[in-house]
């Protein structure tokens, strides 16, 4: 065994990422998978993870396949919200009542919106939500329409259908083309002078306002009533402000020329229309705009302007023409000097997968039928989308397949292009940066900002960071191995958060041929580095609890003890004693010990793990020589003990309250060091493997060697 004074210590290596490189330091392991960082800067067994919503002893709650997942506070931070999307229902957490309530759902689910939302487990992106200062934007994928909820009423996000156009009646003085004699005297006329020729109107509406009049100069007669015509059309505001398209235009009402006589007063001589056949909106429509030209053959315009919603020519009072969704009926009587405000002309809400609140405004993109496209929202209307709006960021056309805000403006990606948007020099529209031609993004869900103001994303040949200074650079070099397993595929359904407790992105994606997200790429932002965990089987998203408790949750399954896989919504990283997961292996293995001094021969004597007092169990320590995995040279599944066991601590789930023999109060756990012998005659390279399903958490190690002269192996 030779001398301890011939010993050499490697020294302390604080192990806390990993690389899958043959060459590494030291202090860079070969695997770190289901451990943390500790704020104190130790490694420590992933705990968890815990469901949402406990068994309390009443019927379980059965969950489907897990979509989606997110957290917001609405009603300025009054409502605390928690959205799952599972099977073919998206669900709203009512934590008072301890269980959840369908929100969108199929027919006789009871949601406040009954519709199919497709279930299925083929490739596609998670459900994408997003938070607006006024509530979240739901985009189901499989061609779903968008919803927004505002913590109270969701409704489909603005409107996809244009309203149909009314019907307009007026004066008339021909019928078939033969004159009915008196011009202007019958049908729908609205002067005061012949109450009984307005079969709908009423003589308490007063003179006509309607029509074109010229004084007669010369003095013979009062003056003429100008051949005229107008046309009308509709749009719909629904509860949250977002405004229909504009309706095809009306038949057009015309008025015709009419001599008016001596001494009859020109003013008392106009006419008024009436209006019939205003649609109805869809559900969630709380008022509608009347939109009229003025008279067309002789104001110069064939445009239409808003009504507004008194005589007065103003808005006050009223928000729209009709402040309801039931009248069909409008008597329009008004001068175009009433009409000013021109009406926008939004587009129908396109079917689209993705969306990002930048500049006042939600943009969309994976529009169906124009991948390529991205369009704003108008600002504060997040369901109204102009005409003649859109952006086609890349110049070949490619499909946009992420849209991600960061404090420079908004990212937008394609699989292989990487763009900026920001607002122009003259800050009336915006422009595109191109910021990478050969780097884009395959996931959504996968675009995370840390809190150094960074912006980590899965693209397709490893994970990449954008930093303001240094630009868009590879990440994942280290893990190469490990990444290009992903499955290119299924790439697309990656999930990732960012934990601001461990400065971690996390990242789930499918491996080999896995058709769910199967492991956990773990960013240490501290360590610059990664690890792996395998505490949540499938997760299908994740999301960060915008509130002081930074919880992640996690719409996924968990296998519990016994092997059960169960659908659910999860807390990760919380223990509770209603759950118990399924026992998993925490794994930490070094890299190949002094691999640069590989041709001098050693041989592994000693190994010092530096323990903190955890759990009264131990690890098992597996010694690997000369790059072989495949057999260990050395193992130990016992004297690795956890715990000192010649001064036991207070534990946590065994110290009992209250009792004497052992101090009840608080101790800080204290770190040791714990020596494991080992005999590992004549390597090359040696490697250390700790494993337990027990909570470990380790500070670090090292290990005693003897040299020995020789040299390695020549061939």
């Amino acid at each position: 065994m030779g001398y301890d004074a011939n010993r050499l210590n490697t020294g302390l290596l604080v192990l806390r990422v990993e690389s899958g490189r043959l060459l590494t330091p030291a202090t860079i392991a070969s695997e770190v998978v289901n451990f943390e960082l500790t704020p104190e800067g130790t490694l420590a067994s992933v705990r968890g993870p815990i469901p949402v919503l406990p068994n309390y002893g009443q019927v379980t709650f059965t969950y489907g396949r897990p979509h989606g997942v997110f957290h917001a506070l609405l009603m300025e931070g009054s409502r605390d919200v928690l959205l799952a999307h599972m099977g073919n229902t998206i669900w709203v957490l009512e934590g008072w009542s301890r269980t959840w309530a369908p929100l969108i759902g199929p027919v006789g689910s009871g949601a406040q919106i009954e519709v199919d939302l497709t279930d299925t487990d083929q490739a596609q992106y998670p459900t994408q939500f997003e938070q607006t200062p006024t509530g979240v934007i739901i985009v189901p994928q499989n061609r779903s329409r968008a919803y927004f909820y505002d913590g109270e009423v969701v409704l489909p996000l603005g409107y996809d259908r244009i309203p149909s156009p009314p019907k307009g009646y007026g004066p008339v003085s021909y019928e078939d083309g033969v004159s009915l004699g008196q011009p202007n005297y019958y049908g729908y006329t609205g002067t005061a002078l012949w109450p009984s020729a307005v079969p709908f109107g009423h003589p308490d509406f007063g003179f006509g306002q309607v029509g074109f009049i010229i004084p007669d100069a010369t003095g013979t007669e009062s003056g003429i009533l100008a051949h005229s015509s107008y046309q009308a059309a509709v749009q719909y505001i629904d509860y949250f402000g977002n405004l229909s398209p504009v309706s095809p235009r009306s038949n057009t009402v015309t008025i015709s020329t009419e001599i008016i006589p001596l001494p009859e007063i020109l003013d008392e001589q106009q006419h008024a229309l009436l209006w019939t056949s205003i649609p109805r909106g869809p559900e969630g429509t709380i008022g509608r705009i009347l939109l009229h030209s003025k008279d067309m053959r002789n104001s110069g315009t064939t445009d239409l302007y808003e009504v507004p919603g008194n005589m007065l020519g103003g808005t006050s009072g009223s928000f729209a023409t009709f402040p309801d969704n039931s009248t069909e009926f409008f008597h329009y009587n008004r001068s175009d000097s009433t009409l000013i405000t021109r009406p926008v002309e939004p587009i129908p809400v396109p079917t689209f997968k993705l969306c990002a609140m930048a500049f006042g405004r939600l943009w969309i993109a994976g529009v169906d039928g124009d991948p390529a496209v991205l369009i704003p929202s108008m600002p504060g209307r997040w369901g109204t989308f102009l005409k003649d709006s859109e952006y086609y960021p890349d110049p070949k056309g490619a499909e946009i397949t992420a849209l991600h805000s960061i404090r420079q403006g908004l990212l937008v990606f394609t699989t292989t292009s990487t763009f900026l948007f920001t607002v122009s020099d003259d800050g009336k529209d915006f422009q595109a940066t191109p910021l990478s031609a050969i780097v884009g993004c395959v996931a959504p869900a996968s675009v995370v900002t840390m809190n150094d103001d960074t912006t980590i994303w899965l693209g397709r040949d490893g994970f990449y960071r954008l930093d303001a200074e240094k630009g868009i650079a590879n990440i994942s070099l280290d893990i190469e191995p490990m990444v290009r397993r992903i499955n290119p595929v299924r790439a697309k359904q990656a999930c990732a958060t960012y934990v601001p407790r461990n400065r971690e992105y996390r990242c789930w994606a499918p491996l080999d041929g896995g058709r769910a997200n199967d492991m956990c790429f773990v960013f240490d932002g501290l360590a610059e580095g990664w690890r792996r965990r395998e505490d949540v089987e499938y997760p299908a998203a994740l999301c960060l609890s915008r509130d002081h408790r930074s919880y992640v949750f996690a719409a996924a399954k968990v296998k519990a003890t016994g092997g059960t896989v169960t659908n659910g919504v999860w807390v990760m990283d919380h223990e509770s004693l209603n759950y118990t997961p399924a026992v998993r292996t925490s794994r930490l293995e070094t890299s190949w010990i002094e691999a640069s001094r590989s041709k001098d021969v050693k041989s592994g004597k000693m190994v010092y793990l530096w323990l903190r007092e955890s759990e009264n169990a131990s690890a098992t320590i597996t010694v690997y020589r000369d790059w072989r995995e495949n057999t260990a040279s050395y193992i130990d599944t016992t004297n690795a003990k956890l715990i000192d066991p010649e001064d036991i601590p207070p534990l946590w789930g065994t110290t009992v309250y209250g009792q004497t023999t052992v101090p009840n109060k608080w101790i800080r756990r204290r770190p040791y060091w714990k020596k494991v012998a080992i005999f590992v005659p004549s390597c090359e390279v040696y490697k250390i493997v700790v494993e337990t399903t027990a909570f470990i958490e380790i500070l670090g190690l090292s290990m005693d060697e003897q040299p020995h002269g020789g040299s390695g192996r020549i061939p």
